[in-house]
């Protein structure tokens, strides 16, 4: 259970409870997240364990719907099978950290805009109508996801739709626009209520804010730089990176024509996406994730195609030749996704064989916010002495899972204290936060999770506590610090549960 995970799931808690987004739960993120993250519960039951088997049948919808696509497209099972392996490993690699979220749900999107945007349809308004709405699909996990759209407007004015045929171009984008706008007004129809619009007001204006605290300078283009080449040299791998330039080179040949469409098109998807990483300033490596639809085609088409060549000529190598080829290929595997994959089925099977050592492996001294099992230790020892109906705030950048661990349901308004201590939010979040703590009988405090980026400050939660002159005379007058771990402070309510 991850921190945004368990954000999300308590999003999703808040619809099914019958309460009001951002009134009753702060977050940024448009509704749509929230109301997915409803449907494991419903579906599965409100445990650790369902939505990760929710985000597995999606990406394996997925992984079929991208293996269907493009055996369509270019007719060729090989290139559809390859395509949707790389998408499958890259997804696995993620980490439970990265995985669940608005980029990794809105990939089943991207696969049938691909598809839409290359398939020839005798239903012209249909097709686009429903392409749009794909798009709005992607808008409504996140905003900046819609980029997606000017790839598609940019693979068009490449192959000279737009001059060939204006007219065809704008009832085109007439029919994407409506499927956009219907999409749109299903996703956010829960703003249409007032309170929840009001209240969503406040998180638009500290959007503002955040999406500001990274100012765009010299060294941010240097850490941006160093955090793309990062991703495509280390999490892609150097290995699928030379597949790409092997899939992407021929495209600059003019009478190259093997796949151009869909080449074309991914290159496209890919850079516009990558456009939209750096316009939010941030480079967490699920953002990256937006592009391993397109990125995972064409590396296995540059894949497929090595191993063709190879294995066209291999008869005529000599041995001396053979056993480049081989060394080669066993030097390349280190620089490849497979060992960072095969890590994470080792994973996968401690939860169920060794769940202890599956906890220690998200525990590390050098991370402040990788602390699960120090997490689960302050669950337990809240719950052993917690009576019915007494409340319990967390007060951290990254434990909100403690409440899942403790499975109360609508616990707090608050996934972390970066909405209430964080430079730029509105005055309300902090006096409703301090309400929250008026009435709670247990209090957990993190001592060292300082993050600048969310905060726009590096204090952790307890200094910002601690100079919060109200809350804090309240907690030293009102509250025992009775628990310390190596991270968290626990606090509980002077003569509570006598």
């Amino acid at each position: 259970m991850s921190n945004d995970l368990s954000i999300f799931m308590r999003g999703g808690e808040t619809v099914l409870a019958g309460g009001k987004l951002y009134k009753d739960f702060v977050d940024l993120k448009p509704p749509l997240i929230y109301y997915l993250s409803a449907l494991p519960q419903l579906f599965f039951g409100p445990s650790e364990f369902s939505p990760r088997l929710f985000d597995f049948l999606w990406q394996l919808a997925t992984a079929l719907s991208l293996y269907y696509v493009v055996r369509r497209i270019v007719k060729s099972e090989a290139a559809a099978a390859v395509s949707a392996a790389i998408y499958c490993v890259l997804y696995a690699i993620l980490n439970s950290s990265q995985t669940y979220t608005c980029e990794g749900f809105s990939a089943i999107a991207v696969v049938w805009i691909i598809f839409l945007q290359l398939y020839d349809s005798p239903v012209f308004f249909k097709k686009n109508f429903l392409m749009g709405m794909l798009i709005g699909w992607c808008i409504a996990l996140k905003f900046t996801l819609g980029i997606i759209l000017f790839a598609l407007i940019a693979d068009d004015i490449f192959k000279n739709t737009f001059k060939s045929n204006f007219s065809g171009f704008v009832k085109k984008y007439t029919a994407v626009s409506l499927g956009i706008l219907l999409l749109l007004m299903l996703g956010l129809s829960p703003l249409l209520d007032k309170e929840t619009l009001d209240a969503y007001r406040d998180v638009l204006n500290y959007l503002v804010f955040y999406t500001n605290i990274t100012p765009v300078s010299i060294q941010f283009f240097r850490e941006a730089l160093g955090s793309i080449a990062g991703f495509f040299g280390d999490i892609f791998s150097f290995f699928l990176f030379a597949a790409l330039i092997v899939a992407v080179k021929p495209l600059f040949k003019r009478n190259s024509a093997e796949n151009r469409n869909i080449v074309g098109l991914c290159i496209l998807i890919t850079g516009f996406f990558l456009i939209s990483i750096i316009i939010e300033k941030r480079f967490n490596i699920y953002y990256f994730s937006r592009m391993y639809v397109p990125l995972s085609v064409l590396a296995g088409f540059g894949l497929l195609k090595v191993y063709r060549y190879l294995r066209s000529d291999w008869h005529q190598y000599s041995l001396l030749l053979k056993s480049l080829v081989v060394c080669s290929i066993i030097f390349f595997v280190p620089f490849s996704p497979l060992p960072r994959f095969i890590n994470m089925m080792k994973m996968s099977g401690l939860y169920f064989s060794d769940h202890k050592k599956y906890e220690a492996m998200f525990e590390r001294d050098d991370n402040n916010f990788q602390n699960y099992s120090q997490q689960k230790e302050i669950a337990h020892i809240i719950a052993l002495k917690r009576k019915p109906g007494e409340k319990v705030f967390v007060m951290s950048i990254g434990a909100s899972p403690i409440y899942n661990f403790l499975k109360i349901k609508n616990a707090s308004k608050f996934a972390h204290s970066q909405f209430y201590y964080g430079n730029g939010v509105p005055e309300s979040w902090l006096n409703d936060a301090h309400r929250e703590v008026f009435k709670t009988t247990w209090l957990v405090v993190q001592k060292n999770d300082g993050h600048p980026i969310l905060n726009g400050h590096g204090r952790s939660s307890f200094q910002s506590l601690q100079q919060d002159s109200v809350l804090w005379d309240y907690v030293q007058n009102n509250f025992t610090r009775t628990h310390t771990t190596q991270e968290f402070y626990i606090f509980h309510k002077n003569g509570a549960g006598r």
